[in-house]
């Protein structure tokens, strides 16, 4: 290769470079707008949705206590309601879950 070569060849790397941050900077910008933390709940808000986790496993036992059975399907559903507890909009985040794939 030649001079002019070698200095194109690194002015594509660089630009590579270049894209491949743009690229994770808007991965982490979209996961922003998808994904809530922790910090952006309110005290009250923290304490809502722990008094929701709770009284919803606290009604699955009683009902397995209770009538000896439980909703199968009720792992999913609190999987569902765990993971709905991150997303700023649950749309938005389920499509995103699962484009991640397996």
């Amino acid at each position: 290769m030649g001079e002019r070569e070698n200095r194109l060849a690194d002015e594509i790397a660089a630009k590579q470079k270049e894209i491949d941050a743009l690229k994770e900077k808007l991965k982490e910008e979209n996961l922003n707008e998808i994904l809530k933390k922790k910090s952006d709940y309110t005290d009250e808000e923290k304490i809502k949705v722990f008094d929701m986790m709770y009284k919803y496993v606290m009604d699955i036992l009683k009902t397995r206590m209770e009538d000896g059975w439980t909703d199968e399907d009720a792992p999913e559903y609190m999987f569902e309601t765990m993971m709905g507890i991150v997303a700023k909009d649950k749309t938005r985040f389920w499509k995103w879950y699962s484009s991640l794939g397996n």
